[in-house]
């Protein structure tokens, strides 16, 4: 099992719930909802060992679930990441660092248990986004991250 997903799981299991805004309460990490430039839909600060997610009150509520899973990927997956410092004064790719925290939201918002429901149905990934109301390229994130297990 990959990395990422045991990270999800364990989050899971420990408090009992995949929503990842109950999950960040839990964490004592504070989510704040405000307007920011439609350019940005989100981000994770750290400041002093507090835990911050910011995002964007303009996304609809699909989205700003999306982005705080998200955001709760770089929380758990590199909490003392500065994107902004790593682009410019390291090798350290944030792309890198966007992918993952994608796969965590992927594994987070869609159980294995819901792909699994799925899989002997002759479902395209269109139809299972529309019911299930997510982006298809997060199905297909968390299709590949199941797929290599």
């Amino acid at each position: 099992m990959n990395y990422i997903k045991t990270v999800v799981n364990k989050l899971v299991k420990q408090y009992a719930t995949s929503d990842p805004y109950e999950l960040a309460s839990h964490l004592k990490i504070r989510l704040i909802i405000d307007k920011m430039p439609l350019s940005i839909r989100g981000f994770y600060s750290n400041v002093m060992d507090m835990g911050f997610i910011y995002l964007n009150c303009e996304l609809d509520e699909t989205d700003k679930r999306i982005v705080c899973a998200h955001e709760l990927g770089h929380a758990m997956l590199h909490p003392c990441a500065n994107s902004l410092f790593l682009s410019r004064n390291t090798f350290v790719l944030p792309s890198k660092l966007e992918l993952q925290a994608d796969t965590f939201a992927a594994n987070l918002l869609v159980s294995d248990r819901v792909l699994g429901e799925y899989s002997n149905e002759t479902v395209t990934l269109d139809e299972l986004s529309a019911e299930l109301n997510l982006p298809v390229w997060l199905l297909e994130l968390k299709y590949n991250s199941t797929k290599t297990i």
